[in-house]
């Protein structure tokens, strides 16, 4: 931290009220978020000295011998406080922050927050971007929101474009689709009809994509099938990213491998294009992987394989995916030797209350997955989470007797006197309130089960929330954790491919042989 002020508010009459701190970071200092500062604070504090709320500025006003200028610091305070309150009812702002909290998987952004303030990266920034151009038909300017614009100031551009708002995504009624199996040879067989939700009301996934996605898509896939570049003088730096991000989620992975590795070549700067060019360079090359094609309006889809004696539960997090578009983690996990059943939260609830097509309640849901299992024929049961479906993977896990759960970062005690100043916090009171009968805390569970499944939890060394979650697990004699070193971010998947270590995690889920005495590695050895 190079520096911190703070502001005390007064109410009506004068008398103090709260405290506001500013702080301005550290030079190079990445990822943390005022949630971290005051987690900091609640530990080395008396309560009466925490900050009501916590602000990181890129710069503290300061004076000529560079002293805080503390006038303007509260007329700075004063001008924040007036603007969130005309804010506070203002729908296209709390819009723009449900896409920010869905995208980056966090809780409580306001108008005063930018991709950077809440933990988000430049692939964030992408995405983020490209949502909003989808769900409000804009064309923003490039690198509009790298710029480290506000959500409010990102409001008030869409609004000065007057164009007409579309509604925020919601829980669309209920869709029925087919469970996608494996005939002894592998091809792809429909099976029987089943209940499935939809988070998102679209006509297609096409036809839900703005023209201008749509146009530079056309451009990628016919240069993938002449072999050359792109015209990449047909749209900005930002409209070709989100285009390739949409290639990939709809599973187009050459045509979007095609269009990132000469985005690298003309513009090697973009950050995006280089951490998922790594991925994509990456890629298993030995078997097919079983028939996949991800519809996002599902919260339940299975990919059978004939004969498997295993089946991988995989729980998404937040953002409906496992750190990558499934179509990309597909890639890995289809190879396997066991039927992969995608589940996905839609109600945002670590899974507690359950998956939405399987039941209205957990306990549905868990008869529901106990009946898949079945119908699957397989004899053992292991799970795999990711961010905020680590709590799932853990959980579901223990009810259904799996074998062995692999988690990746995620939350583990969502109790809210263990997340006091967290992202968290919010949740969990939340959850305490509303379902006060179930067990917030994994490490309570798993220290009083007899028979536990073998966790391997991996995490980003020097991403503290991911740690701190980890080392709560820390010391069970079921549980081994595994430190990426030299690594301060939550989505630890693309750091394990960018290692070569990805497999290796996969294979001690799901042995490359039927035969469980020959796995590659124990999780010992994985640590």
């Amino acid at each position: 931290m190079e520096d911190a002020a703070v502001v005390v508010r007064r109410n009506e009459i004068g008398l103090p009220q709260s405290l506001t701190a500013y702080v301005e970071l550290s030079p190079g200092i990445r990822g943390l978020l005022p949630r971290d500062l005051l987690s900091m604070l609640t530990k080395r504090l008396p309560g009466y000295m925490i900050p009501a709320t916590l602000h990181v500025v890129e710069e503290l006003p300061r004076l000529p011998h560079l002293k805080i200028d503390r006038v303007r610091l509260a007329e700075l305070d004063a001008a924040r406080q007036t603007e969130l309150r005309d804010r506070a009812s203002d729908r296209l702002i709390d819009e723009i922050a449900c896409i920010f909290e869905r995208i980056i998987e966090m809780k409580g952004a306001n108008a005063n927050d930018t991709v950077a303030s809440v933990g988000g990266d430049s692939v964030h920034a992408v995405i983020v971007a490209a949502e909003i151009e989808r769900q409000y038909h804009v064309v923003l300017p490039t690198g509009f929101i790298e710029q480290r614009r506000t959500i409010g100031e990102i409001a008030d551009w869409i609004e000065s474009r007057s164009r007409a708002l579309a509604q925020p995504a919601s829980i669309g009624p209920t869709q029925w689709y087919r469970v996608t199996t494996t005939g002894p040879d592998e091809s792809a067989v429909q099976g029987q009809w089943q209940r499935g939700i939809s988070p998102i009301n679209l006509q297609s996934r096409r036809s839900n994509q703005p023209v201008r996605t749509m146009t530079l898509a056309a451009e990628i896939q016919t240069s993938f099938g002449e072999q050359r570049p792109p015209h990449f003088d047909q749209g900005d730096v930002e409209g070709w990213v989100g285009t390739i991000n949409y290639l990939l989620s709809s599973g187009q992975l050459d045509v979007a491998a095609h269009g990132l590795r000469h985005l690298r070549e003309r513009f090697p700067a973009v950050t995006y294009a280089k951490r998922v060019g790594t991925v994509l360079d990456h890629l298993p090359l030995a078997g097919m992987p079983l028939p996949f094609e991800d519809d996002r309006k599902k919260d339940v889809q299975i990919a059978a394989r004939n004969r498997a004696k295993t089946v991988l539960l995989l729980f998404c997090g937040d953002g409906h995916k496992l750190g990558l578009p499934l179509p990309i983690v597909h890639c890995w996990v289809g190879r396997l030797n066991a039927s992969l059943v995608y589940l996905r939260d839609f109600q945002r609830c670590n899974y507690l209350r359950g998956v939405l097509s399987l039941g209205s309640t957990r306990e549905a849901s868990l008869a529901g997955l106990r009946s898949i299992v079945a119908s699957l024929g397989a004899e053992r049961i292991v799970c795999c989470g990711n961010s905020s479906g680590v709590f799932g993977a853990l959980s579901y896990g223990l009810d259904l007797g799996a074998e062995v759960v692999l988690c990746m970062g995620g939350v583990t005690n969502l109790t809210p006197e263990f997340n006091v100043s967290s992202l968290w916090e919010q949740k969990a009171i939340k959850l305490r309130a509303d379902i006060p009968k179930i067990e917030l805390d994994m490490r309570r569970s798993y220290a009083n089960a007899s028979r536990p499944p073998r966790v391997h939890l991996v995490y980003g060394e020097d991403f503290w929330q991911d740690r701190i979650h980890a080392l709560h697990l820390g010391g069970l004699p079921s549980v081994t954790l595994h430190a990426v070193d030299n690594f301060n971010e939550h989505n630890v998947i693309i750091e394990l491919i960018k290692r070569d270590g990805f497999e290796a995690m996969l294979h001690w889920l799901v042995p490359p042989t039927s035969d469980s005495r020959s796995m590659l590695a124990s999780t010992a050895d994985l640590g």
